[in-house]
């Protein structure tokens, strides 16, 4: 980490440095009243008692510190979403992904191991309801086992109704520098799947 004047770089002194993550607590009235009078500036709540200086005890974390997971079912509605194609449909039904941001950047003959810090899993359903009169064309099944982790995406149609399981799972490590453009191809084939298209087409 750096900071910039000007045009120039300056390197942090790191003894100074603190990582921080949350989760945050603090009184609940204290903090609204701050938040209150500072309601155009906030970035955080730690950030906001420390302009303000007020202190804050931190408590020492660790990498492995997962985010609570919970199981959700949710009803939505996008309009517009389909692209028309003729008399035919185009639907990506892969709604919920950022697949895009897990691909690292490229880099040529890579000399160093790269780390793998922070685990996760993620899985989602999708049901979608197909108009009469109309079917949609489901693609082979997608199954990815690799040191890195692990994705798949299934797609199934009964009746009418066209169901999207997608899973992916993220193994935390430390990886040769070798295999660092299997990482790539691993996380490019997940965007590339996440962004399926299907043909809904009339019967």
């Amino acid at each position: 980490i750096k900071y910039k004047v000007k045009n120039k770089l300056i390197n942090l002194n790191k003894n100074y440095i603190y990582l921080t993550q949350t989760p945050q607590a603090f009184k609940f009235e204290k903090l609204y009243n701050l938040a209150i009078q500072e309601s155009d500036s906030i970035t955080d709540e730690a950030t906001l008692c420390l302009n303000k200086n007020l202190n804050i005890k931190f408590i020492k974390g660790e990498n492995k510190n997962n985010k609570i997971t919970y199981q959700e079912d949710l009803d939505f509605t996008i309009h517009q979403y389909l692209s028309k194609a003729g008399n035919n449909f185009i639907l990506k039904p892969i709604v919920f992904s950022n697949s895009r941001a897990l691909v690292p950047p490229r880099t040529s003959n890579r000399k160093t191991p790269f780390i793998i810090q922070r685990p996760k899993t993620v899985e989602f359903l999708i049901s979608y309801t197909i108009p009469e009169g109309m079917t949609v064309n489901t693609p082979e099944d997608t199954i990815l086992h690799t040191p890195f982790g692990e994705y798949n995406l299934t797609f199934s149609l009964k009746d009418n109704r066209l169901s999207c399981k997608r899973s992916l799972k993220i193994t935390e490590g430390t990886f040769e520098p070798n295999q660092y453009e299997a990482y790539r191809s691993f996380c490019k084939t997940i965007t590339n799947k996440d962004n399926t298209k299907l043909l809904i087409s009339t019967l």
